[in-house]
Parts: structure tokens; C-alpha cells; sequence
């Protein structure tokens, strides 16, 4: 979602960043369905870790994320938090996540990672009539805080 204040955020930071825009992917997207907590995890460096359904991807018709892409995330205005790029991609089945990663996502153990992603994918898939399990392909994606916005920095 590549609004204006997204758009001027990001021309800001690969000026600031001396960030090469040729080539460059970027998309501004919020993060689940408590987008201004898990933004703040990005930006206080909890959350180094997402994921989303491969099913989802398709559904969407969207492309799947590769290293080296950036991100702008946002609030749940729509107001841009920070800038990440991603580090690694990999396509894993629901249930091979480890409990390292679900700490990564921000979400403090298994056990509340496997609640709100079992809750979340079934509420997305849902709304295209497919069905959540725990074999489905996650695309898990690690990233690093490239620049903090303004608003943000503490």
C-alpha cells in the first residue's frame, strides 16, 4: 500500500541512505491485524522475523519476497514507522516452525505465535474459501531495520 507519505518517506530515506533506487523492490504494507504493535516491535528491534501463507501470495497475486527487497512498514494509518530489508527468504510448512522463529516474529513464545498465526491464516485463507492446516507453505522472511521514521525515533 504505496501512498503519498509512504512514497515522500521512502524518497527521504535512499537519499539519506545513499540507497541505489534503480533496481531497488520496495512495498509499504501493516503488519497483521495489530499493526501499530508489531511496528513498534520492528522499531524497538523484537520483531527481526515475518511470515505469510505462500496460498495468500497467490491468492493476492503478488510477488513473493526475495533478499535484499525493502519494506515500509506502516501503522494502522497508513503513516509510514520504519524502512527494513530483507535478509533471507525461505518457504517452510506451518508446523516446522521453531520456537526461535516465532520469538523472532515478536511473539514472545510457540506457543502465542502458533494461537495468532493458527487464528490469523484461518481468517485471511478464509476470505478466498480455502482452508487452513498446518502442512500449508509459509513464506518466513528475516529483515533488518534500515532507518527508523522520525516519529519513531527515540
Amino acid at each position: 500500500y504505496m501512498n503519498e507519505l509512504a512514497m515522500k518517506y521512502w524518497n527521504e530515506v535512499i537519499k539519506e541512505k545513499k540507497i541505489e533506487s534503480g533496481d531497488v523492490k520496495v512495498r509499504a504494507y501493516r503488519f497483521g491485524d495489530t499493526p501499530d504493535e508489531l511496528a513498534q516491535l520492528v522499531v524497538d528491534g523484537v520483531k527481526t522475523a515475518t511470515c505469510n501463507a505462500l496460498k495468500l501470495y497467490e491468492l493476492n497475486n503478488r510477488p513473493i519476497p526475495q533478499c535484499g527487497d525493502y519494506n515500509i512498514i506502516l501503522n494502522k494509518e497508513f503513516n509510514p514507522v520504519c524502512v527494513i530489508q530483507i535478509t533471507s527468504v525461505t518457504i517452510k510448512k506451518y508446523d516446522e516452525i521453531d520456537e526461535q522463529f516465532a520469538i523472532a516474529e515478536g511473539d514472545g513464545s510457540y506457543k502465542n505465535w502458533d494461537e495468532i498465526h493458527v487464528r490469523f491464516f484461518t481468517e485471511q485463507l478464509g476470505l478466498f474459501n480455502e482452508p487452513f492446516h498446518r502442512q500449508i507453505n509459509l513464506v518466513c522472511q528475516s529483515f533488518k531495520v534500515i532507518h527508523i521514521h522520525n516519529a519513531y525515533q527515540k
